[in-house]
């Protein structure tokens, strides 16, 4: 299992991910938007990867698909 990765490593690791679109930080969320082409094989890797696969959640709105890691 992967260690957790939290704030700054978590964004610099997201950064390096190709198929995100964009990543947005809010108080309590790092949202990450995702390309089309993004699988949900591919979101569960990624959340492994950082160590987020308990807590991170995806959701989709007009068309557009996320996965929200919490903030620590």
């Amino acid at each position: 299992m992967n260690p957790r990765l939290t704030n700054k490593k978590l964004v610099k690791a997201l950064m390096d991910t190709k198929g995100l679109d964009m990543i947005t930080i809010t108080s309590a969320n790092v949202l990450v938007q995702v390309s089309s082409k993004f699988t949900p094989a591919k979101a569960d890797e990624l959340c492994k990867s950082v160590g987020h696969d308990k807590d991170a959640k995806a959701a989709t709105k007009d068309g557009l698909n996320f996965i929200v890691f919490p903030r620590f």
